[in-house]
């Protein structure tokens, strides 16, 4: 008998926990927990291990994090928004009628307006009561204006916390963690080096990435543009790209067995076949000097 008590007490106790963790009059508590501990090991934990490239793993790591922070903030401005909501309603309801601020009104000004009723109570409570009922109603109103003036105070606080609490939160929930002040760098040579940032080649990792999302994880090794500043070939550790009226071509450097260039095309012998790449005589004599140097130092 003692062991089935025992044994459903402890239900009864679980069960009255996941009840009260989850009234949204006390916040949601629970949820609030699981939410913030889910935060920790999506942001702080899972976010790094998405990375392609050692820039990418520190970038994730302190956007992991931001987002933990943000996400965080957010649970809890959302959690108190909801407690001191019910609190003040509760306390509303408790109020006298002339102590009550009316939920419609101006948000900023609830405070105020709650103090203001209140301290008016303290001498228009008294002289009400009087009118009514003599000195017994003047000590019975007395009493409903110290009250009614404690709890206006108190009820202008919490309008206050509840509105500033959910404007945070909804700062909080309008903050892009995606985006970003400068495009992610590129690395560098074959030895995938990290030099300072340049936006120049930023963007144009930004431009291939956009047309190939698998060069995210690329190094640049050297990239040719016309006179405009458009890009007409580039060349990374993997593959040699060429870029004619926004069509990327792609061809990796092992592939390559032989190269002829015209005037107007530049035709690359692989094992699959052969490529033609079809474009004015100034872009081909640009892109064959690039496929000729990064040919000849492999060479």
């Amino acid at each position: 008998m003692t062991t089935l008590q025992g044994h459903y007490s402890k239900q009864f106790m679980k069960e009255l926990m996941w009840f009260v963790g989850r009234l949204e009059v006390l916040g949601m508590p629970s949820s609030l927990c699981g939410s913030i501990c889910w935060n920790c090991k999506e942001g702080v934990l899972c976010a790094p291990y998405k990375a392609t490239s050692p820039e990418d793993f520190l970038e994730k790591c302190l956007v992991g994090i931001f987002d933990c922070g943000r996400n965080s903030f957010f649970e809890c401005c959302n959690s108190t928004s909801k407690a001191t909501g019910a609190a003040s309603q509760g306390c509303r309801l408790c109020l006298p009628q002339d102590f009550r601020q009316p939920p419609g009104g101006p948000k900023t000004c609830s405070c105020f307006g709650s103090v203001q009723l209140g301290i008016r109570g303290l001498w228009s409570q008294p002289v009400k009561g009087y009118r009514s009922a003599g000195l017994r109603g003047c000590a019975k109103g007395t009493t409903q204006g110290v009250v009614g003036c404690l709890g206006g105070i108190t009820l202008g606080c919490l309008d206050v916390t509840r509105e500033t609490s959910a404007s945070l939160r909804d700062a909080a929930s309008r903050t892009d963690s995606d985006a970003r002040l400068r495009p992610p760098r590129p690395l560098y040579g074959v030895a995938r080096a990290m030099q300072p940032f340049d936006q120049r080649d930023a963007e144009l990792k930004a431009q291939l990435v956009l047309l190939d999302p698998s060069l995210a994880s690329m190094s640049l090794l050297e990239c040719k543009r016309d006179d405009a500043g458009d890009l007409i070939a580039a060349a990374t550790d993997a593959h040699f790209l060429y870029l004619c009226n926004g069509k990327l071509t792609k061809v990796r450097w092992e592939d390559i067995v032989e190269v002829e260039v015209s005037e107007k095309a530049i035709c690359i012998q692989r094992a699959t076949g052969k490529l033609c790449l079809e474009d004015d005589e100034q872009r081909c004599r640009i892109a064959a000097q690039l496929l000729g140097a990064c040919l000849g130092a492999d060479q």
